[in-house]
């Protein structure tokens, strides 16, 4: 397998699920949720061209290259819930307005390959409602059932379904069919691996799998398409696309063949994983790398039956009657002159309206007609430019949206599927690799900034409730003394008698709260973004809430009291100022930086900053020795935390008084219990102590 250079050098890296949730689906409409490739069905309100615009922008941690989906019904019966993933390992159920109802961490694997910014959830996942489960696949050869509802997990989960996570991941959607998951894995950087197809019973757990190319034949085979393996319902099988075999074994010398077993193939397999039939095809002029990207399409032309296409990096389309692979094609089109600097990667969509494959490729937007003669031809092709980061399709009533980022801008864009003219353009704040998801009349984005757009006409937002429910995520809770802050779904509580009663603060969604005293206080927002819809908005109050100022010196997270103001990004610590104020203006100095490592987790106590600064950086190293970085007065202060050893990443630091509490997970493990780290100082950091569970 070769997967693409990111973010720039290539063309747009894009998962290739379609937006899921479709209102009465029946249980077998739900059977390849996750790997739909870009349909979003005519059930589905089509985003209206006239009030579109970015409506809340949400900031999570690490990247997206998997596609977000979209339930109904949960948590409850007239609501929905986002759910999306990301390169960091963080996993959230998101209400359709931005707020964060659940938040889980999985880990972000540290390995060299630096094409994404680390390693956590790199593959599409599967929601299913008929277990009201989350299915997907961590960094470290879990495979994980979250509850829909909750974010819990699903006891008996996590299953191990592969044991060399360094070597092997999950870059492609997985896909459900008849109660078994069937998830596809590919290698780091093109580095030698076997790629698989593995098959997960949802009955027993049990786990099988399909290897593509064995190491008695080099290894490889990768099945990095963003869409991962597609299913055909009319017959059942299961059909994949896969990258280049290595040499290695007997597949060497004058004999090496990139095709040695079932390399850059088109696979058709049965619900077991036996291969019923297989289909090298010829590769375009004299290409080497002639690997097979995104996942294959099965749909239905009329008076053609089921036909299932393959898309090649060189940019050749291959089509077949499904009954008929491994014979002679329906077509071949080359659908733009191949460019080596700039191969295709990305993933169609079928429009059954106009019957239509469109693609991206090259800088283009093309429309591949499907005629009744089983042919097809190219309808029309809209070219952006060359060597521009245009993302995969996704098809709701007759538009096909993709993502446009021509030099620093970048852009969601409508092609009418009729005219291949663009009928939409509007600026977003980031580039946007993944397909967009679209479902009531909404358009979510996942950007490669870890930004979650939400675009679409106003939204309705919720009412505040009374009192705030049981749960709630860390940051969206904060207290001073008797005087706290609740973010709910529909705004923000406030209480002055430790939450015995409770008022309206604020009524927009909030994503983080700090209540720094009985006056100050800060929070984030992702509704309404600036005209930039590059990061959040951050609001602050010196009158408990009574008025409300925007502020750009303060960014990322952020923690203090009533003495002190700090915010943190990276390696770089910031202290706000004047702090405390009634009118502001707020400024922001930088007082601490480092050119490697991380904050991982701060926190603030009668006066002074505590944060970890850790060695993962870039999904690089691993947090084993990390360090307290303590800021008074601006002045930083840096103290050694005992070394210890595994796959150890921070996640908080706590601080009362003299005690400071600093938190770690150890990843090295495949069983649910992921052991504890936690250094203990009980005078300020001068002395530690290590334990673990």
């Amino acid at each position: 397998m070769r997967l693409p250079i990111l973010p720039l050098l290539a063309a747009a890296l894009v998962a290739a699920s379609a937006a899921l949730g479709a209102p009465g689906a029946s249980p077998s409409d739900w059977t390849t949720y996750g790997n739909d490739l870009g349909r979003s069905g005519a059930a589905l309100a089509a985003p209206d061209l006239k009030s579109l615009k970015v409506r809340w922008n949400l900031q999570l941690p690490g990247v997206f290259s998997a596609q977000p989906l979209v339930v109904h019904d949960r948590p409850s019966q007239g609501q929905a819930t986002i759910y999306a993933v990301t390169s960091a390992g963080t996993v959230v159920g998101v209400a359709p307005n931005g707020f964060v109802r659940w938040q889980v961490e999985l880990g972000q694997l540290a390995n060299p390959c630096p094409q994404l910014d680390g390693w956590g959830n790199t593959g599409t996942p599967v929601a299913d409602p008929a277990t009201n489960s989350l299915y997907l696949a961590d960094a470290f050869g879990r495979l994980h059932a979250l509850d829909l509802n909750s974010g819990a997990e699903h006891p008996g989960w996590p299953v191990r379904i592969y044991p060399d996570f360094s070597d092997e991941l999950v870059w492609g959607a997985m896909t459900l069919v008849h109660g078994a998951l069937y998830v596809p894995t590919g290698s780091y950087c093109d580095l030698p691996m076997e790629g698989k197809i593995i098959r997960v019973d949802l009955a027993d757990r049990g786990v099988s799998s399909w290897t593509v190319v064995p190491y008695d034949l080099g290894g490889g085979g990768g099945i990095w398409g963003w869409g991962g393996i597609a299913s055909s319902r009319k017959s059942g099988s299961l059909f994949v696309v896969t990258g280049n075999a290595f040499e290695g074994g007997s597949n060497k010398g004058d004999a090496f063949t990139e095709a040695a077993g079932y390399g850059e193939q088109l696979v058709q397999l049965d619900r077991s994983l036996q291969v019923q039939t297989a289909v090298h095809p010829l590769p375009y002029g004299k290409l080497v790398d002639n690997d097979l990207v995104g996942s294959p399409v099965v749909f239905e032309r009329p008076d053609c039956g089921e036909i299932v296409i393959a898309l090649a990096k060189s940019g050749a389309v291959y089509g077949w009657k499904t009954s008929d692979i491994g014979q002679k094609t329906l077509f071949t089109v080359q659908l733009a002159k191949f460019d080596p600097t700039n191969p295709v990667v990305s993933q169609p969509a079928w429009d059954a309206a106009t019957n239509t494959l469109v693609f991206t490729a090259s800088g283009r937007v093309i429309g591949l007609r499907v005629g009744a003669d089983c042919r097809a031809k190219i309808g029309f092709s809209h070219m952006f430019g060359p060597h521009r980061l245009v993302g995969s399709p996704t098809v709701s009533t007759g538009i096909a949206w993709q993502t446009d980022a021509p030099h620093a801008a970048d852009y969601l864009v409508g092609i009418d599927l009729e005219t291949g003219r663009q009928v939409a353009r509007l600026r977003i704040g980031e580039h946007v690799l993944v397909a967009p998801t679209i479902v009531d009349g909404q358009i979510i984005l996942g950007g490669f900034n870890g930004m979650l757009f939400g675009l679409g006409p106003p939204i309705a937002q919720p009412a505040l409730p009374e009192k705030p429910g049981r749960g709630g995520i860390a940051r969206q809770v904060s207290y001073f003394g008797r005087f706290g802050w609740r973010a709910v779904e529909g705004g923000v509580l406030g209480t002055t008698d430790r939450g015995k009663s409770w008022k309206p603060v604020l009524k927009v969604p909030v994503d983080r709260v700090l209540r720094a005293s009985r006056l100050m206080g800060v929070v984030t927002t992702p509704s309404g973004p600036r005209k930039c819809a590059c990061s959040p908005r951050v609001l602050w109050t010196g009158d408990a809430g009574k008025t409300w100022r925007l502020s750009g010196a303060i960014g990322g997270a952020y923690a203090g009291g009533r003495t002190g103001l700090y915010w943190w990004k990276g390696a770089d610590v910031f202290q706000v100022t004047p702090w405390p104020t009634q009118n502001g203006p707020l400024h922001a100095a930088k007082v601490f930086s480092s050119e490697t490592g991380r904050i991982a987790a701060g926190d603030f106590a009668d006066g002074v900053f505590y944060g970890v600064w850790g060695a993962h950086r870039g999904g690089r190293a691993w947090d084993t020795a990390p360090k307290l970085v303590k800021i008074a007065d601006g002045k930083p202060t840096t103290i050694e935390l005992p070394e210890t050893n595994g796959a150890v990443l921070v996640q908080e630091i706590r601080v009362t008084g003299k005690t400071v509490q600093v938190r770690a997970y150890d990843y090295g493990f495949a069983n649910a219990d992921t052991p504890t780290v936690m250094w203990t100082s009980q005078d300020g950091g001068a002395t530690w102590a290590l334990a673990r569970s």
